[in-house]
């Protein structure tokens, strides 16, 4: 990842309306934490689809 402002985050530290990257292929995709719940991350990507992430899984990198 060459986004020096993009941070690796746990599941607690992200809020409705945070920006993030979740790693999917080579790039990831772009999109907004629309809820959170233990465990589980709700993301709404740029593109109009929605994912319940579960960042154990995957990664995710907050955007500033």
């Amino acid at each position: 990842m060459t986004n020096t402002d993009a941070s690796v985050v746990s599941a607690h530290l992200l809020a409705a309306g945070d920006r993030v990257r979740v790693s999917h292929g080579v790039l990831g995709r772009l999109g907004r934490v629309s809820s959170t719940s233990p465990g589980h991350i709700c993301v709404r990507y740029d593109d109009g689809a929605r994912e319940l992430v579960d960042p154990s899984r995957r990664q995710m990198w907050l955007l500033r």
